[in-house]
Parts: C-alpha cells; sequence; structure tokens
C-alpha cells in the first residue's frame, strides 16, 4: 500500500507534536525539580530532537513531494517557530 503523509490532527500544528509534547512534560519536570541535572537532561534532549527532527525531515522530503511546502508553513516544534523558508 501507499503512504500519505499526514497533515491533520497535531500535525496541522507543528511538524512533530510528539517532540513537542515530550519537550513540554521536560521543562515541567525541569522547573518543578529545581535540579541542574534535570536541566542539564532537559537540554540534551531538546538538542536529540533537533537534530534527530532535521534528520527525519530531510528523509521525509525526500518520499513526499509535498513535504518542503508543509515544513515552509508549520513550525518544528512550536507554531510558526522553526518553519523553513
Amino acid at each position: 500500500g501507499s503512504t500519505e503523509l499526514v497533515v491533520k490532527g497535531p500535525y496541522a500544528i507543528v511538524r512533530h507534536p510528539m517532540y513537542t509534547a515530550v519537550i513540554t512534560l521536560s521543562v515541567g519536570i525541569t522547573f518543578k525539580s529545581g535540579s541542574v541535572p534535570v536541566l542539564a537532561a532537559t537540554i540534551a534532549l531538546i538538542i536529540l530532537f533537533a537534530v534527530k527532527a532535521r534528520w527525519e525531515e530531510a528523509q521525509l522530503a525526500l518520499a513526499f513531494p509535498g513535504y518542503e511546502q508543509y515544513m515552509q508553513v508549520k513550525g518544528r516544534f512550536l507554531p510558526g517557530i522553526g518553519r523553513s523558508r
């Protein structure tokens, strides 16, 4: 079967909604804990997701002709932030 690019539901808001959810949870835990090691782990997680998302987007752009256009209108992790130009 063929695979379609999903741009509905949470993907209508951001390109990587699962990463956004995990980052949001991690930031909340960081503020609640007030711990420097937890802050360091959260920063490392955000960097990991940013690198991983860029790699995934390159693969998606190859697989789906409309992905580059989608990147231009939807933010990576937050609405309107991280759009490709």
